[in-house]
């Protein structure tokens, strides 16, 4: 497709599929395969997202994205399915709302497995006790 996206895939960025895209646009005129580019795009960022702040983040920003019409498709599909259930329970969840997963949302949403946002709630903690 493009030679954009000819290189290491575990470090694929959404930029790089946008470029891709529109490099493929340019040079075919073809636009049926937007929506495949704007999925890979909606999963690299969420890999992005997985490496950069955590599980939970990356399940929440795969949720959002069960919302979006071009994921549609593989949204049903079980590897979908799969890879949802299995970040839900990594980011922690109950098992209530592991059992009861429906489009990949939790109602437990919390940040126990983002570093970050630990030590934000730590410091704020700190903050405020003083």
């Amino acid at each position: 497709v493009s030679q954009r996206l000819h290189y290491d895939s575990a470090s694929l960025k959404p930029y790089s599929v946008m470029q891709a895209q529109t490099d493929y646009t340019e040079r075919t005129g073809d636009y049926r395969l937007n929506n495949q580019f704007n999925v890979l795009r909606e999963l690299a960022g969420a890999r992005q997202i997985l490496k950069e702040h955590g599980v939970q983040m990356a399940r929440t920003k795969l949720a959002e994205s069960t919302h979006k019409s071009y994921m549609g498709y593989m949204v049903k599909q079980s590897t979908f399915q799969t890879l949802m259930h299995d970040m839900m329970i990594a980011s922690g969840a109950r098992q209530d709302d592991v059992d009861g997963i429906g489009a990949g949302e939790s109602t437990s949403d919390n940040f126990e497995n983002n570093p970050k946002l630990t030590k934000l709630a730590e410091v704020l903690v700190e903050h405020f006790e003083r």
